[in-house]
């Protein structure tokens, strides 16, 4: 048999792993007479499989249900399907109830009504550019990861929420905008963006968050643009997780000594505002004293 499965307490068939070596996947919609209701992890090589096709008795696809099929160019959806649809022809698995994409393809055509871009559901595609649509309000968590080929995103204006390692890996992207909306970027967003040159936050940024590691990746980073947010909280975010932490700089402060990354973390988590702010003025001296550049690296 090409695939593995196992019965569930319903009595219809969830499967875990397909064997062959294909180029078209069918999941079955019946397997010894029992309904095919769920796919849970399929670790594709990612050298054969370019056409997608799920059934009307599917009902459940797990966040990695397709994993590492990065050659996937065509996808599509039964229409009796009660929970997921390929609506417009988008070459993509739609929850359809959430309006959350759960599996792309290199020629997915992101539908103006999507709200959530699920987990993995880029992961690993050779494409070079993404525009996410203005409803879209979550990335989530290794949505884009591993994605070396992707030169240009752009964000929704509308976007809250940027996801744990949502575009990790993504070597080939050179710029990225935040728009205002953003509230929260999570751990290793942007990390191993190897070519990352410059960041830009849009005028009156709501961030709040910043993961607390590696958000961004600062190898080649020249710009980092913080539009009017320079004196708000914004930019001690900035410069206590991308610079403090990202880059192990140990910063010496005349009245709370010489603190490492982990102490840092610890201080940040204590101070007020003002002494944030403070101290954001010293880190910036410090990282220009250490790391040469002068003033420039903010714009």
């Amino acid at each position: 048999m090409e695939y593995d499965y196992k019965v569930l307490e319903d009595g219809s068939i969830e499967m875990y792993l397909y064997k062959e070596e294909k180029a078209v996947i069918e999941i079955p919609s019946i397997i010894y007479n029992r309904p095919v209701t769920s796919v849970s992890f399929y670790h594709f090589d990612g050298k054969w499989q370019k056409e997608l096709y799920i059934p009307k008795t599917i009902k459940h696809i797990y966040d990695d249900g397709f994993y590492g099929m990065k050659r996937l160019e065509k996808i599509v959806v039964d229409e009796e399907n009660p929970v997921y649809d390929s609506r417009n022809n988008c070459n993509a698995i739609i929850e359809t109830a959430t309006n959350k994409l759960v599996r792309a393809s290199k020629n997915t055509i992101i539908p103006n009504d999507i709200k959530i871009i699920g987990k993995n559901s880029y992961q690993g595609l050779n494409i070079e550019k993404i525009i996410i649509p203005d409803n879209v309000t979550i990335i989530e968590d290794n949505a884009f990861f591993e994605s070396p080929f992707i030169k240009e995103i752009k964000l929704s204006k509308n976007i809250v929420k940027i996801g744990k390692a949502a575009f990790f890996a993504s070597a080939g992207l050179e710029e990225i905008e935040i728009p205002a909306s953003v509230e929260v970027i999570g751990e290793n967003a942007f990390g191993m963006c190897d070519g990352l040159r410059k960041i830009t936050f849009c005028n009156d940024s709501k961030i709040r968050e910043i993961g607390s590691m590696h958000a961004f990746n600062l190898k080649k980073l020249e710009k980092i643009d913080t539009g009017n947010n320079l004196n708000n909280i914004i930019t001690y975010l900035i410069l206590y997780y991308i610079i403090a932490l990202d880059m192990d700089l140990p910063v010496e402060d005349k009245d709370i000594g010489v603190l490492n990354k982990y102490e840092l973390e610890f201080f940040m988590e204590k101070a007020r505002e003002k002494e944030k702010i403070i101290l954001l003025n010293r880190l910036i001296a410090e990282y220009h004293r250490k790391y040469g550049g002068g003033s420039n690296l903010f714009i």
